[in-house]
Formats: C-alpha cells, structure tokens, sequence
C-alpha cells in the first residue's frame, strides 16, 4: 500500500492518508476472516485485511485446535505402536520417539498460509 502526506488546516501539521480506498475493511486473518476476505473478492469487492501476525490463519491454526489435533494423532499411532504385538504385528522392537519430528509435524507449513497476498 502506498501513503502519501496530506497538508492539514493548520500550518506545519501533516498527516498520512492511504492512496488505496478499500470497500471492506476486515480486521483478524483468522479462519473468519480469511473467509470473509475471499468472499468479498468475489464478489468484487476491493477487500483489505488486517493482521496483527506475520501469517494468516489465527489461533486455531498455528497453535490451537490444529497443533493439538496433530499431536492427538501422534499419541495415537504411539499407542498403536507401543501394543503392536497385540495386533499381531512382531517385529517392531522398542520404539523410540523423535520429538523434534513430532513438533515440526504439528506446525502447519501450507504455502497459503505463511504469507499475504499483495494483490
């Protein structure tokens, strides 16, 4: 986005003003809010959102219902492994658990997410 300055009535008092006019201005680029932008572009609407973060996609994806959902999952295939024997599955030996690989597991790296549209 592009500010240029704009002269106030009072001499020596300046202030800046966004060159862009938005139709709709949607504040959190969490899953409401991504949402609600996309909406509005297709309905034509020239859309600005505003996020506090560096990426989108708010609480829920980066360390809320999604992380946790992960490492849910990862619980549950340890257990699996842990008791493979009583499914009839020889052979595993002693697992072991690599949790630098679970973490980054957990952390979402979709492209669509880690950055903003500039368009």
């Amino acid at each position: 986005m592009r500010w240029r300055a704009l002269n106030a009535t009072r001499p020596g008092a300046e202030f800046l003003v966004a060159e862009t006019i938005y139709d709709v201005a949607i504040i959190g680029g969490g899953p409401a809010g991504y949402t609600a932008a996309i909406r509005g572009a297709e309905y034509g609407l020239k859309v600005a959102l505003i996020e506090k973060a560096d990426k989108l996609g708010g609480t829920c994806l980066h360390v809320g219902c999604i992380p946790t959902k992960a490492l849910l999952f990862n619980a549950e295939i340890w257990d699996h492994v842990k008791h493979a024997a009583d499914f009839g599955i020889a052979g595993i030996g002693t697992p072991t658990l690599d949790w630098a690989a679970v973490s980054s597991a957990r952390t979402p790296s979709s492209p669509s997410t880690s950055r903003a549209s500039n368009s």
